[in-house]
């Protein structure tokens, strides 16, 4: 019996690492608003050029910042940006949009998040000319009390990729014409 009682209490002793873990919670409303510019798409034509689109609203965002003894404190972050508007700015049609996220981050004093979402027009088959835009979103968090304490945004438009020339296959050189004089 004492040999038992001994080894329920190492194991209590080996298993209360785990239970020292502990997790915050914190949730805020942030208003945004901006305007994402279209990137430029090869096979536009008048029927289907993309707008401008302003879009504004709330996003609701989740931080559970959670300790461990064996890693260090990180947020699970949740970004419910399903509640923004959009409106096309030369033909004022409905836009709607996709914006959610789950991160995981490190808690730091300060963090700034970048998320892209896809917009489409509200229309059937909207969703098959979708255009992205991002959310920035610089938050601050308490991090003695491990709670999320102030969290701003903004909409902005994707940045344009640049395409790297392609390059020549090895064991060939680039040729270049002439024209005869």
């Amino acid at each position: 019996m004492k040999n038992t009682l001994t080894k329920l209490l190492f194991a209590m002793v080996l298993c209360a690492g785990a239970a020292r873990a502990q997790t915050a919670v914190s949730s805020f409303t942030v208003p945004v608003s901006g305007t994402a510019n279209p990137l430029p798409v090869a096979t536009s034509t008048a029927a289907t050029a993309q707008e401008p689109v302003a879009v504004s609203g709330n996003v609701i965002l989740t931080a559970a910042a959670v300790t461990d003894p064996v890693l260090p404190p990180g947020v699970a972050l949740t970004v419910d940006g399903n509640r923004l508007k959009g409106v096309g700015t030369k033909t004022g049609a409905a836009y709607r949009l996709e914006c959610e996220a789950v991160l995981t981050r490190p808690l730091n004093a300060t963090d700034t998040v970048q998320v892209t979402f896809a917009l489409f027009k509200d229309v059937p088959n909207g969703h098959l000319a979708a255009q992205s835009a991002m959310l920035s979103l610089n938050l601050t968090y308490d991090t003695v009390k491990m709670a999320l304490t102030q969290a701003n945004g903004s909409i902005a438009s994707v940045p344009a990729v640049a395409v790297a020339p392609t390059p020549t296959p090895i064991g060939t050189t680039a040729s270049t014409t002439t024209a005869a004089k």
